[in-house]
């Protein structure tokens, strides 16, 4: 993927994301991944163990800026890209606990300097549910909205 895809960029951010387990020590086992299938979320949980998973959406890209086009052509792009946080219920982990450690890591890691980067983020809204994994312990999840924008002279 190109180093300008909105997608990607919000990946590579969300990989700097940290939380602890419910002694906060422990550091908590999370993975950042394109969304897929449903069934992979009990393997994540349940094979591979891990605490959390985070999924990212393809983006939904409308135009941007004062100036929208040169004849038909857009000149640049802003993106709501989709942010989902998963975690169930284990011995060590309270599923809801720890998605509100990761949402406030996400804020942080998410509100990088943009003199680093040619983009800002911001995390627009938060939506709490219980999603059921068939047979398996319910799945918490919070779902996100990540606006995506690029810095004005730059595309």
């Amino acid at each position: 993927m190109s180093t300008t895809d909105p997608r990607n960029q919000v990946k590579n951010l969300l990989g700097g994301v940290t939380a602890t387990l419910n002694d906060d020590v422990t550091p908590a086992q999370i993975i950042v991944v394109y969304t897929g299938s449903p069934e992979n979320y009990k393997q994540w949980f349940y094979i591979y163990d891990y605490d959390a998973v985070i999924t990212v959406d393809p983006p939904i890209m409308r135009e941007s800026g004062n100036m929208r086009r040169i004849q038909w052509r857009p000149i640049r792009y802003e993106s709501d890209v989709g942010v989902h946080v998963s975690a169930v219920d284990k011995a060590t982990v309270t599923a809801t606990k720890l998605l509100n450690k990761i949402g406030v890591s996400m804020e942080n890691a998410l509100g990088a300097p943009a003199s680093t980067y040619t983009y800002n983020t911001v995390l627009q809204s938060s939506r709490p549910r219980v999603v059921p994994m068939g047979g398996y312990d319910p799945m918490w999840r919070h779902d996100y909205i990540v606006r995506y924008r690029p810095l004005y002279g730059m595309y």
